[in-house]
Parts: structure tokens; sequence; C-alpha cells
């Protein structure tokens, strides 16, 4: 009854959420409410009510909600042995997870619906749960496992004959092709789906296919081909989806822009930003601004592109959209130099600058998760792999002992009622020839010869178990054996794998800013220079600055990388000699007290009873000095930081506090990586080298580092190392 009431009360609390549906959708939610509540009805009637409940209304369009509906749904099917509902279910709940970007959760709802579909046969139901797998790589920008899963399921739709599953994942493996740059082979995959479509009288189908084939046209640069195909996506579409319609158009005027069809191309985007403003669509309202803007450039009216690109601007800015930004301000600082407005000009491009590297920072954070979450995710594939063929040998087993047994236990049934019978005949053989002493003698010892023989045999067959169930045993080690030797195998070839990918994505981009800054900055002083107008001193050293700030930062992070190369071949010496770790410390404050321009400095506090410690003081100055300047960089406004040494008996610990902006909890676990930097430092300058030179020197110096740390309150590193 308690469970009853609960489930009734969580009904109710989605049926709040209907306040945002017609009329006429509250009246169905109502229908199918009413005969999930009767508890008259089959329970495949309530569950397919309750079902339809969840995908109509809340799946797609609140998918938290959705997951606790079909939470209750999956305890439902469970306790009436629904077991097709319940895979149903589970895949509910996974897509509630991959609409929230939760995909590792996601896959674990994927496999748990597999395994039930697998086992019950449904083949539909199985090719539909590949398609999910296959969209989680994809989003992951892992295309190679997700075409392996496509064609999985593709292969299931052709058996089925199934040409609407077919033509959907047909286009889902175009997609892939098209990412990958394969053009041809996605070309070869759009146009088979569009042929199904056209088949099935699928007008939306059709419209979509058709856009794809004209994209792939489009970057191909074949743009008669372009133009034809999405002419006839727009015939198909026919307004049945105003965000499609309005995506045609600006692809329409994208292939009028490279034909050089200024004014046609004009009239395109501006219906494409006219859906934009309906829908309410503000990124889209953004990049049609922005391609306005580049029509008017290009038809020598900059004063109108200038005046376009800023409300691009203004909306990007607004809503945080960083790709945007970059081309927008990217467009703007060429208006601006085609207007002789050199100091706009400079501005907008060292925006563009700024955001291009906040763009690449994050790109290469969110490829370290990517690969992190892809890894864990690969991991999981294969550990499921090896435990179903597990399952699936360790069941035949179970079959054929389950065979044994029932065997054996006919067997004794048999000899326990012969015995019987044999007794009882025994008896009355007694009974009634008293004087047979003999014979009957003869007919016992014959007996107990079968009894013995009967022994034997089972004796054998107990014997026989044992040695099957130690070959199980033996079975199960190797497949651990295997399983421990290919997780082994997996996180050395993605620790290999993301080491790589961190040093090129950090060279490409790390080196390229200054770089271009440097010669934004020196073309601004040859501009000036060559209008003949005297530069001022203030504008002078402003643009002087800027070059040596950038040449600075260039020098720091060579010299990082270089120590970084120095540590990795092992080239790094240790030189251990007895300090006193109080006056090394002090002198390390002294120091950084004399160049804080904003007046703060280093508090210092001493526990317990001082003494000596073999160290490298090399080492120890590196380390501490990158934690030290750290703590400074990510607190500027907040109290001062603090250094405190702790005297142990048996350990000696030195930690580093600051009361900045902290770290976020789920990026503590990377901090120690190469080039990473937390996602709420990307404002502040930075390699991502620095902490883990420093905890690859404290652990030369035979210590070792952990860090805490507290979203907008600090953090705290610590230091520990040996007394002795």
């Amino acid at each position: 009854m308690k469970k009853l009431i609960c489930l009734f009360l969580l009904i109710n609390s989605y049926t709040a959420l209907t306040q945002n549906f017609s009329i006429k959708e509250k009246k169905q939610i109502d229908s199918l409410l009413i005969i999930w509540n009767n508890f008259e009805e089959e329970d495949t009637t309530r569950a397919d009510a309750f079902q339809d409940f969840i995908l109509t209304y809340f799946l797609f369009n609140h998918p938290d909600s959705a997951y606790l509906l079909a939470k209750e749904y999956y305890d439902f099917s469970k306790k009436k042995k629904l077991k097709y509902r319940m895979s149903t279910a589970l895949l509910f709940q996974g897509l509630s997870k991959y609409f929230v970007s939760d995909y590792e959760e996601a896959i674990d709802y994927y496999l748990r619906c597999l395994k039930l579909r697998i086992n019950s046969g449904n083949k539909v139901g199985i090719a539909s749960v590949y398609n999910n797998i296959g969209l989680v790589y994809q989003e992951q920008g892992a295309y190679s496992n997700a075409l392996t899963y496509y064609l999985k399921s593709l292969k299931i739709e052709e058996d089925l004959k199934n040409e609407s599953g077919i033509a959907s994942t047909l286009n889902n493996i175009g997609i892939i092709y098209k990412e990958e740059g394969d053009f041809n082979a996605a070309l070869e995959y759009y146009n088979r789906s569009l042929k199904i479509k056209l088949k099935l009288n699928d007008r939306m189908g059709e419209s979509h296919a058709l856009t794809n084939i004209g994209v792939v046209y489009l970057n191909q640069g074949n743009y008669e081909a372009a133009l034809s195909n999405f002419e006839q996506a727009l015939i198909a579409n026919n307004g049945f989806e105003e965000d499609l319609n309005a995506q045609i158009n600006y692809n329409l005027g994208s292939v009028h822009f490279e034909l050089g069809h200024y004014n046609t191309a004009l009239d395109y985007v501006n219906k494409a930003l006219h859906t934009h403003l309906e829908l309410n669509d503000r990124v889209h309202q953004s990049a049609s601004l922005n391609f306005i803007a580049s029509i008017h450039f290009k038809q020598n009216s900059t004063i109108k592109a200038i005046s376009f690109a800023l409300r691009a601007l203004k909306i990007a800015q607004e809503i945080g959209a960083k790709e945007k930004i970059s081309d927008i301000t990217q467009n703007l600082s060429m208006f601006y130099k085609a207007s002789n407005k050199p100091e706009e000009a400079l501005d907008m491009y060292i925006l563009f600058m700024d955001t291009q590297e906040k763009i690449d920072r994050e790109n290469m954070s969110n490829e370290i998760l990517r690969q992190s979450a892809q890894y864990e995710f690969d991991k999981k594939i294969a550990r499921d792999s090896i435990e179903n063929a597990y399952l699936l040998k360790v069941s035949k087993e179970k079959v054929n002992n389950e065979r044994e047994k029932k065997e054996i236990a006919e067997q004794k049934s048999f000899f326990l009622f012969s015995g019987l019978f044999l007794t009882l005949c025994f008896g009355i053989f007694i009974f009634n020839r008293l004087k047979v002493t003999a014979k009957q003698k003869s007919i016992i010892e014959t007996q107990k010869k079968t009894v013995d023989r009967a022994n034997k045999e089972l004796k054998q067959i107990n014997e026989e178990l044992v040695l099957k169930r130690n070959e199980i045993n033996l079975q199960k080690q190797i497949v651990q054996g295997q399983n421990e030797k290919l997780t082994k195998t997996l996180e050395t070839e993605k620790e290999l794998g993301l080491l790589k990918t961190n040093f090129v994505s950090m060279a490409s981009h790390q080196y390229r800013t200054p770089l271009a800054v440097i010669q934004s900055n020196v073309e601004l002083l040859n501009l000036l220079i060559s209008s003949g107008e005297k530069i001022e001193s203030e504008k002078n050293e402003k643009i002087s600055g800027r070059i040596k700030r950038e040449i600075s930062k260039m020098t720091e992070l060579m010299d990082e990388v270089l120590v970084l190369g120095k540590l990795t071949s092992g080239n790094v010496t240790y030189n251990p000699q007895e300090i006193d770790l109080v006056e090394f410390c002090n002198e390390l404050i002294e120091r950084f007290n004399s160049i804080q321009e904003d007046g703060r400095v280093l508090d210092f506090e001493i526990l317990g009873e001082p003494s000596c410690i073999s160290l490298d003081v090399k080492l120890l100055t590196h380390s501490l000095s990158n934690l030290v300047s750290n703590a400074f960089k990510y607190s500027t406004g907040n109290k001062n930081p603090q250094l405190t040494i702790n005297f142990k008996p048996k350990e000696l610990l030195v930690s580093v506090k600051d009361y900045g902006i902290g770290i976020p909890e789920s990026e503590l676990s990377y901090l120690f990586q190469p080039f990473f930097r937390a996602n709420n430092v990307t404002e502040i300058k930075g390699t991502g080298l620095g902490l883990n030179i420093a905890k690859e020197y404290i652990e030369l110096n035979k210590g070792r580092i952990t860090a805490a740390s507290t979203l907008g309150k600090g953090s705290c590193f610590e230091i520990a190392f040996s007394a002795s």
C-alpha cells in the first residue's frame, strides 16, 4: 500500500507539468493516466498506456522527469514479469541520460536493455539499441566505433526487410562518412536512404535526405548539384518543419554567395533570419546576421556590414556562443581594416585571438575528458563482451550439469525402488521359504554384487562431476586473466594516445596565439609609421608592451616544455643535501612578498619542533615556487595565501593554501596531467605544465603531493616528506 501511495504521488507531481500542454493533449494525458490507475485493467494494457504517457509527453521535452517515470515503469514491468516492457523502460532511461549528455549512464542502460532483448530474440529491438549506442559514440567523436554499431543495426534491419529502419540507419552512416570527410561514401549512403524515403512517400525524410546530400555537394564545391538538391528539399519540406526550412534557405544563400549572386543570397538568408526570429533561435539569428554582414561587405557596403556584424556580436556575447564570437570578430577586424580604422580593427582582432584561444583550451580540456570517458566506455563494452561470452559458456555448462544431475537422480530412484522391491521379495521369500536356505543365500549374494556395482558407478559419476567443476573454474580463471590483460592493454594505449593528443593540441595553439598578437601589433606599428604621423609615446609603449608580454609568454612556455622533455627522458639529476627548511621558506617568502603589486603577502606558520631535512634544493625551489605563484595568481582580490610547515615525528608536511576561485570537483583527478587546465581558469594565462612539473620534482625529492579544493572558496596543496 505504501508503494502504491508513493507511485500515485509521483504521477500527480508529473501531471502538474501538463499545464504547458494544449487542451487536446491534456485530455489525451488524462485518458492514459485513467487507464494506468485502473487496477482492474490487464497489466499489459496499463503498461502500454504508461509507456505512451512517457514517450509522447516527457521523453523528448522533460528528460529528467522521463527518467523517474521510466524507473517506475521498469519496477512495474519487473514485478509483473513483462520482460520486453522492462527492456523498453531501460531504453527510455538510457535516452533520458543521453539527452542530458550523461553518456556513461546512458550506455549502462543501453547494455542492460540489449541483454534483455538478445535473450528474448527481439531483433527489431536489438537493432534499435545498436543505433542508440552508435549515437553515443558519434556524439563523443568516436566515428569508427559509431560506424561499427550502425553497421550491426543495418544488417539486422536488412534481414528483417524493415525499409524505414534501413533508411534511418543509412542516413546515420552517411553522417559518419561526412564528418570524416569521405564525401563520396557519404553521398552513396545518403542516396540509398533517399531512394527508400521516396518509395515510402516519406516527405519529411525525403527533405532531410536531400538537405544532407546538398550539404555534401556544397562542401565539395559542386554548387549546381547543391543548388538542385536544396531546392528540391525546400519543396519536399513544404513548411512541415520551420527550423529545417530556415536551414535550407540559409544553405541556398550559401550556394548563391559562392556563385557570386549576392542579391539572391541576401534574399534567402533574410528568409532564414525571419524564421529564426519567429522561433527565437538566437544562435542561428547571430549566424544569419553575420552572413548578411559578409554579403554586404562583398557588395562594398562596409558600413552596413559593420552594423549587421555588431548586431550579431551582441547576440553571440549575450548567449556566450564562443564559436560565433570568433567568426564575427574575425569579420569585424577585416571590415574595420577596410574602413581605415586600425585601432578598432586591432581591438577586434585581439578579441578574436582571445576567444579562439579560449575555444582551443576548452576543446583541449573537452578532448581530455572525452578520451577519458571513451576509455571507460570502451573498457565497459569490452568487459561486457567478455562477460557475455563467459555467461554463455557457464549457461551451457549449467544445462549439462542439470542434465547429469537429473540422470543421476533417476538412477538413484531406480536403484532405490529396485532395492525396496527386492527387499520385499526377500521378505516374502524368507517368510514362505524358510527351508530353502541355500537358495536364499545365493540370491542375497547376487543382489549384494548388484548394489556394489551401482555404488561404483555412482562414485565414478561423482568423480566426473568434480573434474567438470574444476574445468569450469579453470576456464573462469582464463577469462579473468584475459580480461585483466585486455584492461591493461587498453589503459596503456589510451595513456599514450592521450599524451600525444595533448602535446599536439598544445603546440598547435600555444605558440600560434602569441605570434599572431605580435604580428598584428607590428602591422599596426607599420601602419602608423606609414601614415607619416608622429607616434605618441603612450601608444608606442602600449604596442611594444603587448609585444614584450607575448615574447615573455613564449619564453616561459619554451622553458616549461624543455623541463618536461628532461623529465620524460630521465635527464633530471637528484642531489640531496641537508637544509634548514624554515630558513629556506623565509627566503622564498621574502622573494615573493617583494613582487606583489596588490600589497598582499604570504602568511607563514610553523607547527611542531623544527629540524633539518635532506632534500634537493633546486627541485624543492621550483616545486614550491610554482605552488606559491599559483596561490597568488588564482586568488587575486582575496585574503593572503598561507604557507604552513608541520614538523611531525615521522613525516614533514608543507602546505600552500589560498582563498581564491578553487577547482571544480570533477576536474581534480586531472589536475597534475600535462597540459590540463580547469574550465574556470580560461581567462587566466597559463600552459597547464606547472603543476605536472612540480609533482614530478616533488616525487624525485622522495615526496608526494595531494590537492584539495572547494569551488569558489580556495585550494590547498600539501607536500609530504619522510622525516627520516
